[in-house]
């Protein structure tokens, strides 16, 4: 099953900061995390602990402490890692990921039109299986990069309610990532 077809099916990511949201999530109903935190100490754990779980495991190699945005980075989470894909709003990075056969997501944040309209020569560096684009409290802007791009979406950032939830899947989005715990549970 392709990456895009998980999460189409179950469209809640956990996204997770802290080890109080990696608790959380080893028994929520999620089957994608994103893990937004750890070190180069622990980051190999925090993903066992996820995979033991049966969940499919990215993380964000943007923000694992100890790591530089180096192709190495991408590599030591390969090697050191079950970790099935990596998230990043570098596309030479995910481009080291795709070499090394895991699934990639590249992160957007949307701060003006101009990220918009460059968004796809981004793409083109890293190839990703979707990307992210935030902040996911804009459906118009969702609705826009969906109609800009044939790669599947996921929204997050300053997701709250099932409400904007509801209103980012409407717009086209295929997922939603949010910290929110209480809208990990169907």
């Amino acid at each position: 099953m392709q990456l895009q077809d998980v999460v189409a099916a179950n469209p809640v990511i956990a996204g997770i900061q802290d080890d109080k949201g990696l608790n959380a999530a080893l028994t929520a109903d999620v089957k994608v995390v994103f893990t937004l935190y750890g070190s180069i100490l622990n980051i190999g754990d925090i993903v066992a602990q996820l995979k033991a779980a049966k969940k499919i495991v990215f993380v964000d190699v943007d923000l694992v402490e100890g790591l530089a945005s180096r192709p190495s980075a991408v590599e030591f989470i390969a090697k050191t890692t079950d970790a099935d894909g990596i998230l990043s709003s570098k596309g030479h990075l995910l481009a080291v990921a795709r070499q090394k056969k895991m699934l990639t997501v590249h992160r957007f944040f949307l701060i003006d039109s101009r990220t918009l309209y460059t968004m796809q020569r981004q793409y083109d560096v890293g190839h990703a299986d979707m990307i992210d684009v935030m902040p996911g409290i804009m459906p118009q802007a969702v609705s826009w990069v969906t109609h800009e791009t044939d790669v599947p979406l996921i929204s997050s950032g300053l997701i709250s309610t099932k409400e904007a939830i509801m209103a980012d899947l409407a717009a086209g989005a295929t997922g939603i990532s949010t910290t929110n715990t209480t809208l990990w549970q169907n």
